[in-house]
């Protein structure tokens, strides 16, 4: 007369459980791997193809683009805040190409700090490799508060046809750091495979 007791694989709750189960088992079996950090980063690629760019976002974000780079920041307290509108970011990152070699690039540079009041040679020029094995130079300097203090890291790699990707990072914290050493190491360099 009264009608069996659904069994617990019958039940709407347990149905609809084993429904989300399956979808996440998808998902997680097409998302990418945790194991590749690559696979946590946004890439920008440069028009031309050439390089590319990884970068967590946020904190970072791309806030202008061109047929030659691009500018990334990483906004200061007070802008994410609101109370200061434009200014230097915490972290900056502006790229482009020049028609100079790797070597030559950081012999300017290293004239321009020696000429420019006010900054100092923290460290370099120096060899930095990224995780792709492009071997490059790199340079770290501090400038004086002029009107606050800023440090500026010059990164160079060699590009086809003997031109240089610039990598110019500046920031009010120190910038000679394992978070932006790692976006440096994650820089890709030729067209893509």
């Amino acid at each position: 007369m009264f009608a069996e007791a659904a069994r617990a694989s019958q039940s709407p709750g347990v149905n609809r459980a084993l429904r989300v189960l399956t979808i996440a088992l998808v998902v997680t079996a097409c998302a990418p791997s945790g194991d590749n950090p690559l696979s946590r980063l946004t890439t920008w690629e440069a028009p031309s193809g050439d390089y590319r760019i990884r970068y967590q976002s946020p904190p970072w974000q791309i806030l202008s683009e061109s047929t030659d780079g691009a500018f990334f920041n990483v906004q200061s307290t007070l802008q994410m805040t609101g109370r200061v509108d434009g200014g230097a970011g915490k972290y900056e990152l502006r790229t482009s190409r020049v028609g100079r070699s790797v070597a030559e690039e950081m012999d300017r540079e290293v004239r321009d700090a020696r000429r420019t009041g006010g900054r100092e040679i923290v460290d370099g020029p120096r060899e930095i490799v990224t995780d792709e094995g492009v071997v490059g130079s790199e340079l770290i300097t501090f400038d004086e508060p002029d009107p606050f203090e800023r440090y500026r890291r010059v990164v160079a790699f060699p590009l086809e046809g003997g031109r240089t990707l610039r990598l110019d990072f500046e920031s009010t914290p120190d910038i000679d750091t394992p978070e932006v050493e790692a976006m440096i190491r994650h820089v890709g360099i030729g067209a893509r495979p």
